[in-house]
């Protein structure tokens, strides 16, 4: 390459990134206003935490199927359980391991699920659950040989190079040495991460489906996390009424829409979820609503990019999707250099979605000096913003799991 050449790419990639540092300065400086989350008949305030849910509730579920796409219509669905396969001793003794397919028959078509279960073999049973959304094959999820993959179809030269790639993001060994069972399923066996992954997707098996056309990818997800709990009420050494669920990501978006449409987890964890999870519309922080819409158009209904550079007009606010999972307990997790996740964004929505669960007498929650990197909170509530980029890493794994310790235990709401 010419030194004529090299300069021109230099001074190229330097314009670039000055223009997205002012981009971004401008985008952080963005003033905007939130309308009042307590708000039930036009501007009064709810009395109390019933009348909140009984008015505000219904109001924000139709917005969620409004951005987000409907739930699976299941009504005709024939769901059933198989276990393809169990081991007293897994990881070198340290876990029971169970496999089971989640099959889902309507109208001749068939799509499935797999749920890989660890559970501690030294711990009190039946266990906790950390119950993760996951994108890829369970084999990638530890080093474990016998872990199958999800068809056959899957060349096992894949298979090998892609077993426990993924050891590191879910530190399933720290979580069973600290009692607690571990679940996985891939949600992409229901909805395809990709632009095409409507055509063979969960909302196609039906011929009564409804609103199919709208359906996006992380509603079908959210569904995915719902009906691999059912599946774990039938597993005896896992404690269904104790389980914690936990998305990454895009998946951590699923993990929102699930636990606000779904009522059924103690504990649910949103890592790095950033637009369209945790983090406020409004800010328009890092990823906006025209970025996402352009690059993954398939996760939403049709409908959301219409809000494309107009966040204003939106029928909701993340923070009162936070708000529906009150009274349970909700973990926020943010990085300090995840700034397309808007990181202050995502800790000012938990805050703002803090005044619902005053409410309900929960009063632990961060305010804005907390907002420190390195912190963490732990109340009715938790947070931290962990030193470092995106991504899914022991030091997260550890403050879940002593929050876990703190309020899976605790009396229920």
């Amino acid at each position: 390459m010419s030194i004529f050449r090299s300069v021109f790419y230099f001074a190229f990639f330097a314009l670039m990134l000055t223009t997205a540092c002012i981009l971004h300065a401008q985008n952080f400086d963005l003033k905007y206003e939130l309308e009042d989350i307590l708000r039930v008949d036009g501007k009064r305030e709810a009395s109390d935490f019933n009348e909140w849910t009984e008015k505000a509730r219904p109001r924000i579920l139709k917005a969620m199927d409004t951005l987000y796409g409907p739930e699976p219509d299941s009504r005709n669905f024939k769901i059933t359980h198989l276990i393809l396969e169990r081991s007293d001793s897994a990881l070198n003794g340290l876990a029971k391991r169970v496999q089971l397919r989640i099959k889902i028959e309507a109208d001749g078509a068939e799509k499935s699920l797999d749920l890989l279960i660890y559970i501690p073999r030294l711990a009190a049973l039946p266990a906790p659950v950390f119950l993760a959304i996951s994108g890829s094959e369970n084999f990638r999820v530890a080093d474990d040989f016998s872990i199958l993959a999800s068809s056959t179809n899957i060349p096992a030269s894949a298979i090998s190079k892609g077993r426990g790639a993924d050891s590191a993001m879910w530190c399933v060994e720290s979580i069973l040495k600290r009692g607690y069972a571990f679940a996985v399923f891939d949600a992409t066996s229901l909805f395809a991460d990709s632009k095409s992954g409507a055509k063979n997707s969960i909302y196609k098996i039906s011929k009564n489906q409804s609103g199919d056309e709208n359906g996006g990818a992380i509603s079908a997800w959210a569904w995915g996390a719902k009906i691999a709990f059912e599946a774990l009420k039938n597993i005896s050494d896992a404690d269904s009424s104790r389980v914690a669920l936990l998305g990454h990501s895009r998946f951590a978006k699923a993990a929102l829409v699930a636990s606000a449409r779904y009522p059924l987890f103690k504990l649910t964890i949103l890592n790095n979820s950033g637009c369209m999870g945790a983090a406020l519309s409004r800010r328009a922080q890092g990823e906006t609503i025209a970025s996402i819409t352009k690059n993954f158009p398939y996760w939403f209904s049709k409908n959301l990019k219409n809000y494309a550079s107009k966040e204003f007009n939106l029928p909701l606010e993340q923070s009162e999707i936070i708000a529906l999972i009150a009274p349970r307990y909700v973990y926020v997790a943010s990085a300090s250099e995840d700034s397309w996740a808007d990181p202050e964004g995502e800790f000012m929505s938990l805050v703002e979605a803090g005044k619902v669960y005053a409410l309900k007498g929960k009063f632990k929650f961060p305010t804005r000096t907390d907002f420190k990197v390195g912190n963490s909170f732990f109340g009715d509530c938790a947070w931290h913003l962990r030193k470092g980029p995106h991504g899914l890493t022991l030091e997260d794994w550890v403050n879940f799991i002593d929050f876990a310790d703190e309020c899976m235990f605790a009396p229920d709401f």
